[in-house]
Parts: structure tokens; C-alpha cells; sequence
């Protein structure tokens, strides 16, 4: 995830990179301590693999669980990691709870939706007040549940597309963005 500073604007998006041994479960695989919801089964009862799958959340920004389809998956290569990279507009940063609220709204495909990433104060310090778009990359942690924990931020150029201007997107359990926002 690291590499040159990209120098105009970044689209938005959110993906896990997840390598580890696959095994099959009812709907998916499980790679490494993550759930992945795919029709793509492994060789054997287990297989070593790397995949870039997208999360699902609920309104508030939680993770509820990780897709992928088959064609991302691949042979591994490299350590076993649980990485994300997010690209979106910032909603909130709550340094008291120590917490990055990004909207992420895709040129295509799946309607705007909110991912909410813990973080630390030095993390959260790095984005002046002003900011309007970030980009976030980090790590899975496995606590109660699966949550994302943002270890690196900065501020980038990242519109959102012109088809979702002023969208009040819904996600998750289709609860409206803003719902969630004002219930916090």
C-alpha cells in the first residue's frame, strides 16, 4: 500500500488484502481469522491464498462482514497480512474515542457507505480540521468482532463522483447515513 504520492485526484474505494490459508465454510472461506462471503473454494480442505475483497458495513460505519468475488483470488505470495486501504470523504473524527468515520462513494457499482476505523491520537492528529478527503490504510483487528484499526492517514484529493452529489446513500441494514450520524 505504500509507493509514490499519487498526484491528482484518487477515486474512492474501500478493500481488504488478505493472504492467508483459506478453508471452506457454508457461505465462503475462512482466510486466516476473516470470513470472506464468495462462491470461490479452495483445493483441497485448505489452500494458502491472497485476495482483495470489499467490506459490507452497517449505517453506523461497522464492519458486518467481507466479500470477494472468485476471480480476486490467487496463490499467496508473501506473509500472511489483514491490510485495508479507505479513499473517502471524512464524516467525523472523534479524537476522544479515537475513532475516523470515512463515506466512501464508488464511481460504480455500490452506493455511497460509511466505514467507521479506530485510531490513535498521533494518527488523528495528522488531519487538520480543514480536510475533506482522506486516505487511510491500516489493519484488521480481531476483538468481539472483526474492526479496522487506521495506522496511517493523510490527506488527499478525492471528489465524490458527480452521480452521487448530495446522496443520503443507505448501507448495511438500510438505515440512511445520516440516521446514524445524528444518533451517535
Amino acid at each position: 500500500m505504500n509507493g509514490p504520492l499519487p498526484t491528482g485526484p484518487l477515486p474512492h474505494s474501500a478493500l481488504l488484502r488478505l493472504t492467508g490459508w483459506a478453508t471452506p465454510t457454508e457461505s465462503g472461506v475462512q482466510v486466516g481469522r476473516l470470513h470472506v462471503r464468495t462462491r470461490w473454494r479452495p483445493e483441497g480442505p485448505s489452500q494458502r491464498v491472497s485476495v482483495i475483497a470489499w467490506p459490507r458495513t452497517r449505517a453506523n460505519g461497522r464492519l458486518t462482514e467481507v466479500h470477494a468475488p472468485p476471480r480476486l483470488f490467487r496463490a499467496a505470495r508473501g506473509p500472511n497480512t489483514e491490510s485495508f486501504s479507505v479513499t473517502g470523504q471524512i464524516i467525523r473524527v472523534d479524537r476522544s474515542l479515537g475513532e475516523l468515520r470515512v463515506k466512501v462513494s464508488p464511481a460504480r457499482g455500490t452506493p455511497p457507505f460509511m466505514l467507521s476505523l479506530h485510531a490513535t491520537s498521533a494518527v488523528l492528529d495528522t488531519l487538520p480540521p480543514e480536510a475533506f478527503a482522506v486516505q487511510v490504510t491500516g489493519r484488521v483487528l480481531h476483538l468481539a468482532g472483526a474492526a479496522l484499526l487506521a495506522e496511517q492517514a493523510r490527506v488527499v484529493q478525492a471528489p465524490v463522483p458527480e452521480r452521487w452529489a448530495g446522496h443520503r446513500g443507505t448501507r448495511g441494514y438500510g438505515h440512511h447515513i445520516q440516521q446514524a450520524l445524528s444518533s451517535d
